[in-house]
């Protein structure tokens, strides 16, 4: 499990970007980029963000968007 700050700026990162709740669906630690999986909205859309040392590196959306 990824440290808590980390979830924590992971879930504002990814409301910033989306405009919508967010919650926290899973997490992971590793040497380069701790990994946290987050639900946006009330369907909870999967959400992936990357964060090492507390700053975030990456926030992607893991919805398919081709077949909207």
């Amino acid at each position: 499990m990824a440290p808590a700050s980390d979830e924590s700026a992971c879930l504002g990162a990814v409301a910033a970007q989306t405009g919508n709740t967010v919650t926290v669906l899973s997490s992971q630690t590793s040497e380069a980029n701790n990994m946290v999986m987050v639900g946006v909205g009330p369907d909870r859309a999967p959400w992936k963000c990357l964060i090492n040392g507390g700053a975030v590196v990456e926030v992607m959306s893991m919805t398919n968007e081709g077949t909207l």
